[in-house]
């Protein structure tokens, strides 16, 4: 898996800086009570020299070792119950000088103790993947539990045809790799090709890949920013993005304004991603001639005969939602 470099750092950043801080915090709570009781800084003195006495412990001979560990450990013991209730005097709990991590298990480091990253990176990670995927809150509501087919329960084929591709779609984003096929999501608006698109794009970032999810319009503006020098712009989007990322979803192709540039730049994005091995779904309310009327018969014979073709059928959900048949 290849999370996204960016949000990898991004997320490692924050989490060093709140491991700091809880490390900080830790030392002025330390100092504090250290100033109201002194003793506290002499049996720290003493706790942190236990891993020397049992080095010598050990280099001292096989003989006789296991008394000798003993009575470091119980030492040990001692020390951290005095050291205790000194806190207590103070009124502080045991732990109060130690940092209070937001994650016990990884202790703000990212990795949990077998080295691995720990669940709750993962889980900032994939937010902050979401974010720069160009989903936004739309991966919270646009999800697999919240498409329903039952819109499509008037008609049995219907039916049947929209289960088919929601099962599909659901398994396509479990199953996910770098040999997963491309998708062509074709058919009417409003029967959930962004929604399905979207839902796909939430569990592919969830299991750790690189996902990037845009508009044709802003694809094709990109690079035509990118092209014509305004890629300045602070509204420009970086088209390295398009070409790196695992997965790209382009939302309404065919929607955007055609022109030579980008029906070549398109070609080139679909052709580089091939050569690459990166997966790329699109979503369009084209027919296959629309297709090659709109980009020419290289380009649609390229989209249809590398991907998966899924007819979403039906009435318009979003009528249907209104009372609108």
């Amino acid at each position: 898996m290849a999370y996204n470099s960016e949000a990898f750092k991004k997320i490692m950043d924050d989490y060093s800086a709140k491991r700091s801080a809880a490390q900080d915090a830790a030392k002025e709570r330390l100092d504090d009570v250290i100033e109201k009781c002194p003793e506290i800084k002499m049996i720290d003195i003493a706790l942190a020299g236990t891993g020397v006495e049992i080095m010598e412990a050990i280099s001292a001979g096989r003989n006789g070792i296991e008394e000798r560990i003993e009575r470091i450990r119980k030492k040990n013991e001692e020390l951290q119950q005095q050291r205790a209730d000194c806190l207590a005097l103070l009124g502080y709990p045991s732990d109060y000088t130690f940092p209070k991590y937001d994650c016990a298990e990884c202790k703000d480091t990212g990795y949990d103790s077998n080295a691995r990253l720990c669940s709750c990176f993962k889980k900032q990670l994939a937010i902050e993947t979401c974010r720069r995927s160009g989903l936004g809150r739309l991966v919270d509501i646009q999800t697999f539990d919240s498409y329903s087919t039952d819109y499509f329960s008037y008609d049995s084929d219907v039916y049947e045809n929209m289960s088919e591709v929601f099962a599909f779609c659901k398994n396509y984003a479990e199953t996910f790799s770098k040999n997963s096929e491309n998708l062509m999501l074709i058919g009417d608006t409003g029967l959930g090709k962004t929604h399905l698109s979207t839902a796909i794009a939430g569990k592919v970032i969830e299991r750790g890949f690189d996902v990037c999810y845009d508009t044709a319009t802003n694809v094709f503006t990109s690079f035509e920013n990118e092209r014509f020098g305004k890629q300045n712009s602070k509204f420009a989007t970086p088209t390295d993005r398009y070409f790196d990322c695992d997965l790209l979803i382009i939302d309404d192709l065919g929607t955007e304004a055609t022109t030579q540039f980008t029906v070549s730049a398109l070609y080139n994005l679909i052709n580089t991603r091939s050569i690459n091995e990166k997966q790329v779904i699109l979503s369009t309310n084209l027919t296959l001639e629309e297709m090659k009327k709109k980009y020419g018969d290289r380009i649609a014979s390229r989209l249809f005969g590398e991907s998966i073709v899924l007819r979403f059928t039906g009435k318009d959900v979003r009528l249907q939602k209104i009372g609108i048949t």
